[in-house]
């Protein structure tokens, strides 16, 4: 059965966000921390957008409205239910692969 997923992740900055969202290790290093995190389960696609960088801004002084973050999309397919994995064992097996 396939199934959909998704992680947001603070970053940063938007300069940071920007890179990742581009940067196809960064993609790879998505995939790798769910598959790792959900046994059992295969990873077909990961989208990664940037959330909360605005296309411009007035002024820097202008106050933030919330942490610029990355957002991954997943579609994964599995034989069996597989729970999702908590916030800290997600963050577990990405943190090491994020060496941008």
């Amino acid at each position: 059965k396939t199934y959909t997923l998704s992680a947001t992740v603070k970053v940063a900055d938007c300069p940071t966000a920007q890179t990742m969202t581009t940067s196809a290790p960064a993609k790879d290093a998505f995939k790798t921390a769910l598959s790792q995190s959900m046994t059992g389960v295969t990873v077909s696609t990961v989208d990664l957008s940037k959330v909360n960088c605005p296309a411009r801004r007035l002024n820097d002084g202008v106050r933030r409205l919330a942490d610029p973050s990355v957002k991954a999309d997943y579609t994964y397919t599995s034989t069996t239910n597989v729970a999702k994995p908590s916030v800290s064992a997600f963050q577990d097996k990405l943190n090491p692969k994020l060496t941008l």
